[in-house]
């Protein structure tokens, strides 16, 4: 059974609450189509408008393991009152912040499957809450090479 077959992707549309995450996540299992990972050449940025401008692209780096923002959606650069398209997600300038989302991103990766759920942190000087999936992609359906990340910050 593949990990994101069954429980997995079930669990964590359970965990998320927020609709257009559940239909965000739908969309990537759709694309998927049976197959263990999707491509990024399956989806189509017009297909998920809806939720665009809180969706990140990032390209999976290996030897050392590491990620560099390709796509940072407006409303999360709006946001944050920075844009990291392009950089690594090591020039994240909160070190405490980059330390948990460089670990979300290695999970993602090392458990082959999506991930996500409910967070609660102390960000830019208060506490935030948000949900987020992240779902890893894969140019030849072996390797991981990027993920797909969408956040939704409580209101």
């Amino acid at each position: 059974m593949h990990p994101t077959d069954g429980a997995g992707v079930n669990d964590l549309l359970a965990a998320v609450s927020e609709p257009r995450l559940q239909r965000f996540l739908a969309y990537l299992e759709e694309k998927r189509a049976g197959r263990a990972f999707a491509a990024r050449g399956d989806i189509d940025p017009l297909d998920f408008a809806y939720i665009l401008g809180d969706v990140v692209l990032l390209d999976v780096l290996r030897e050392p393991l590491r990620f560099r923002y390709r796509v940072v959606g407006t409303a999360l650069a709006g946001w944050r009152g920075y844009d990291l398209q392009g950089k690594l997600v090591d020039d994240h300038p909160d070190p405490e912040y980059r330390d948990f989302v460089l670990a979300r991103y290695r999970e993602t990766v090392e458990l082959r499957r999506p991930t996500g759920g409910v967070y609660d942190l102390f960000l830019d000087g208060k506490q935030r809450s948000y949900q987020c999936v992240r779902v890893p992609l894969s140019t030849d359906g072996t390797t991981v090479d990027m993920i797909i990340a969408a956040f939704v910050l409580a209101r």
